[in-house]
């Protein structure tokens, strides 16, 4: 790729390896959030970045051109492109997005499509360039010289080479200044040409620069960044008037990075490399080397202020400040990313690890202070000073200059501690106690034989608080006493005494303060206004509160109880913040992703006001652009508005809020996901619809978009449609009435049928046959003079009388009193059947049999019927199968037996001349029929017959599904 792919008009990025005269720090990484495949982003090789005045990012990139809102990315392309991948983005002064792809085509971005304005790949032998002066004229490099068109594709002019030089060779650069178009060739021959005339000068330089030139436009003058070759120096110089002058030489070291860009932004000059980006204040000699191994491809600021790094394999990089560092392992000196412990001694900050190193910090760079060489070191919990002798809690205590307690063999994992009174309190997950300092032999005192979580001090009244695992507790006058909370203990997990308050924090129930713990007096309050419940860290500066959360940072003002709050949005990525410390107007943040810096004066508050537009109506199938009026018939009612809003610095958090003036005075809110409104049927009349957008702290957008709607107004609002609709409304009513009242009559009549029908089952129920069979079997036993078994079965026949009595009194009864009865039966029944007869009764977990209600002697009547015509008259083993399940909120029965079926029962009846009529089966479904009349529920019976594949009976399958009742 050539040096010239990402400059402002020219393809290919020149791979070229330098280094810098000036002295490169390499200590930090300025704090940053990625757009990537991961979130979205079509590729991660991404060459130049755009905001267009609405404040969309538009993304020239390998995968082609995108449009970004800060939640989704929309593509542009058409089928006259050659290639996908495009860069080379310009605006024009009427905001219309410029590019070009890699085989010479210029593209403009028109009606949200994307057309050829000018295809170079048919009509140039070298790579064209382009530039768009201020009256929309669009210079375009060919091989005879400039060509000069208007937007609308017309020529306007052309200026041939022989006009430029006798020895003009290739255009090299091409780039609008002000009125003039300066044209460099690739012997560094420049020229300008005249908007105005198209007069041309040669500009003079004032020392010897590269061949390979990118011009890049700044507030002053025109930068020209231009290589050197063999030798690969780099040359940052101005045009200023008719001179193209020389600043700043920047040499090779050692040829670590390829230079691509050098800007000027807010007082900063910026360098992108494939090794990174170097960056420092104009007035400062010291480049800041950061996002080491990145190939930065371009570098753009947005209208809020944020950062866009654009990288050929990493994606976008988003920088919100320039305030924010993090020091990493990969950056700095730290050995583990994951930092535990912040501590300031003689104002000197120190950074423990959770792999037990500790580092000192100085001169924004970290050192290595104590380096943890043996595996019984572990996290760093808490760094003291005691006379000038540093005290580390890592699991065993470490004091080098106190021999005598370095690593006392009686602690060990401590948590937390703290120093009074020539006293060190300490906390572990089983005791609690201090050790007397003033006392050579260090004798350990435990003051609670259970764990803790941290300590904090009230020097004024003496008092030592300790967070135990099992509440939270004062250690005053060799005293210990639990403080609670409405006779509750209080579970802590962080405690701080400040300005006479001890601030409590817990993993579940928020932060709040208990105001005089020391007295009988104490009141707790809550503060409300944190984003987050659970409390990982806090620290007070002068009258701030600094809270980190699972949600993000909370900076709290103790005299006006307002609040900033610091999340990704602002640059700070937290995650798991482990502990937090102000120190020196900065605020240091130890997180599981290394040391977070920034100003303790960060503005937490996203000031910047969202954009807001209508970008489209829809009317039934027809969709209207940009409206600001509508006009509406009182037919219309599939009417879809649709807007747009600009908010990267929220990315998707921000929200809109809507109304409909003269409809309704109440703003309705829609998330960012969904820019769009259908709006009701409106009555006849005038009104304006109006959408806002919010960012995440609520900052309104500073116009209100607005459209007129007008709505005919219909023909059914006249005096003889009124007077139709009120002769409508009577019949209507009469109807209904009428209809009740036939319905009301239906129903007496389906329970008076529904009584007839279960004294018809009752009836059923008594067959004398049934009775003689089974009084017979018994029978057999007294013949037999087997007592025991005629008393049993006589037992039996009487409860099964008893039941069935008792069930035809009531209109509903338990599922578990149906199963007693049918198991009563079935009993009797085997006892005339026989050995060879089998039946089962099953029941689903889910049926709850006491609480469950069915009809009463609705599945017996189908079970005797099962044993009367299908089994008495099967020779063999006889079977039969009943069960019970849920489905589809129902209750389901199946009673399956494997007997001859109907139509061979049909025919023995006809041979025998039966005139037995199926009292039972045509008495329960007729029951069935008008239990579902009666209740408006739906029971169902289904009969099928059960054959083999050779057409063999094998049986009746009889389906019973009825609503569940749990009364």
């Amino acid at each position: 790729m050539s040096f010239r792919i990402l400059s402002s008009s020219q393809l290919f990025v020149v791979m070229i390896w330098i280094c810098l005269k000036s002295t490169i720090s390499f200590s930090q990484d300025l704090s940053h959030y990625k757009l990537d495949y991961e979130n979205g982003l079509p590729s991660n090789e991404v060459y130049q970045t755009l905001q267009d005045d609405f404040g969309f990012i538009w993304i020239a990139c390998d995968a082609g051109l995108f449009r970004y809102d800060g939640i989704r990315f929309v593509e542009y392309s058409s089928k006259e492109l050659n290639s996908r991948s495009v860069s080379n983005l310009k605006i024009d002064a009427s905001g219309s997005i410029w590019c070009q792809n890699f085989t010479g085509q210029i593209l403009l971005v028109k009606n949200d499509s994307i057309t050829v304005f000018y295809d170079g790949s048919k009509k140039n032998s070298q790579y064209p360039l382009y530039t768009i002066d201020s009256k929309n004229r669009i210079w375009i490099s060919s091989d005879e010289g400039i060509l000069i068109y208007s937007k609308k594709q017309k020529k306007l002019a052309e200026i041939k080479k022989s006009k430029l030089s006798l020895n003009f060779s290739t255009i090299g650069a091409l780039q609008f200044d002000k009125d003039r178009v300066i044209v460099a060739d690739l012997n560094s021959n420049f020229y300008s040409i005249s908007t105005k005339n198209f007069q041309i000068k040669k500009l003079t330089k004032t020392h010897e620069i590269g061949s390979r030139n990118i011009f890049f436009p700044s507030s002053n003058n025109l930068i020209l960044f231009s290589e050197q070759n063999p030798i690969r120096k780099y040359y940052k110089c101005i045009v200023s008037g008719d001179k193209v002058i020389r600043k700043e030489i920047i040499d090779p070291i050692d040829g670590s990075a390829i230079h691509y860009f050098y800007k000027t932004i807010n007082g900063y000059n910026f360098m992108g490399t494939s090794n990174g980006l170097l960056y420092k204040k104009q007035s400062e000699r010291v480049y800041i080397h950061c996002l080491i191994g990145k190939k930065i491809s371009d570098l753009k600021v947005d209208l809020e202020g944020d950062y866009w790094l654009t990288t050929l394999q990493d994606g976008i990089i988003v920088i919100p400040s320039l305030e924010i560092f993090s020091y990493l392992k990969s950056n700095s000196n730290l050995s583990d990313d994951n930092l535990s412990h912040l501590s300031v001694i003689n104002n000197q900050l120190y950074v423990g690890t959770y792999s037990g190193d500790l580092f000192r910090f100085n001169e924004e760079k970290l050192n290595y202070f104590q380096k943890n060489e043996t595996a019984k070191f572990r996290t760093i919990r808490k760094v003291l000073n005691y006379n000038g002798h540093l005290i580390i809690a890592c699991g065993p205590l470490v004091a080098k200059s106190l021999p005598g307690l370095n690593e006392l063999g009686t602690l060990n994992n401590i948590r937390d501690m703290l120093i009074f009174d020539d006293k060190l309190f300490f906390t572990t997950p089983d005791r609690s106690g201090y050790v007397d300092l003033k006392l050579t032999n260090y004798p350990v005192t435990i003051i609670r034989k259970r764990g803790g979580k941290k300590l904090c001090l009230d020097k004024k009244n003496k008092s030592v608080y300790l967070a135990g695992t099992d509440g939270l507790f004062v250690f005053k006058e060799n005293k210990l006493t639990e403080i609670q909370f409405e006779n509750k203990p209080i579970f802590a997990t962080l405690i701080s005494f400040y300005k006479n308050v001890l601030w409590v924090g817990s993993m579940n129930n928020g932060f709040f303060k208990i105001k005089n713990p020391h007295s009988n007096s104490r009141s707790f309050v809550e503060q409300k206004n944190i984003i987050g419940k659970h409390i990982r860290s806090f620290t007070f500066h002068k009258n701030s509160c600094w809270v980190a959360t699972e949600e993000g940072l909370n900076k709290i003002d103790l005299l006006s109880n307002s609040k900033s709050f610091y999340n990704e949005f602002d640059g700070i990525n937290l995650l798991e913040i482990n502990d937090l410390i102000f120190h020196n107007n900065k605020i240091y943040l130890a997180t599981i992703r290394g040391l977070i810096v920034f100003p303790a004066n960060l503005e937490g508050r996203n000031t910047i006001a969202p954009k807001i537009k209508i970008t489209s109506v829809k009317i039934g199938k027809k969709t209207y652009l940009n409206p600001k009026n509508i006009h509406l018939n009182y037919q219309e009612r599939d009417v879809l508005i649709q807007f747009q809003s600009s908010a990267l610095k929220s990315r998707g958090a921000y929200y809109y809020e809507y109304r409909i003036r003269n409809y309704a005075t109440n703003w309705k809110r829609n998330s960012s996901n969904s820019p769009f409104v259908s709006i009701p049927g409106l009555p006849g009349g005038k009104y304006t619809f109006e959408v806002r957008a919010l960012n995440e702290d609520g900052v309104k957008s500073k116009t209100t978009s607005f459209l007129n709607i007008t709505v005919a107004k219909p023909f059914f609002l006249t005096w003889w449609f009124y007077l139709l609709l009120f002769f409508v409304v009577f019949i209507l009513i009469a109807s209904f009435f009428n209809y009740r009242l036939k319905y009301l009559k239906k129903k007496s009549d389906a329970k008076n049928q529904l009584l007839n029908s279960q004294l018809t089952a009752l009836k059923a129920q008594m067959n004398p046959h049934f009775m003689y069979n089974t009084l017979s079997s018994i029978q057999d036993f007294i013949w037999q003079n087997d007592t025991k078994k005629s008393n049993y079965y006589l037992s039996k026949f009487s409860l099964l009388m008893r039941k069935i009595l008792d069930a035809s009194d009531q209109n509903r009864i338990t599922l578990a009193d149906e199963i007693e009865l049918l198991e009563l039966y079935l009993e009797l029944e085997q006892l005339r059947f026989g050995d060879s007869f089998r039946y089962s009764i099953e029941i689903s977990e889910e049926i709850l049999l006491d609480s469950t209600y069915i009809p009463a002697m609705i599945i017996q009547p189908f079970v005797e019927n099962a044993l009367k015509h299908g089994l008495l008259h099967k020779s063999g083993e006889k079977t039969l199968q009943i069960k019970f399940t849920i489905q589809n909120s129902e209750l389901y029965c199946s009673i399956v037996d494997n007997g001859i079926g109907r139509e061979k029962a049909n025919e023995i009846k006809k041979r025998q001349n039966s005139i037995h009529k199926s009292f039972a089966t045509k008495a329960t479904k007729k029951r069935i029929d008008l239990l579902s009349l009666y209740d408006s529920s739906n029971y169902n019976c289904l009969i099928t017959d059960l054959y083999s594949d050779q057409k063999l009976a094998l049986g009746t399958k009889v389906e019973i599904t009825m609503p569940i009742y749990n009364s």
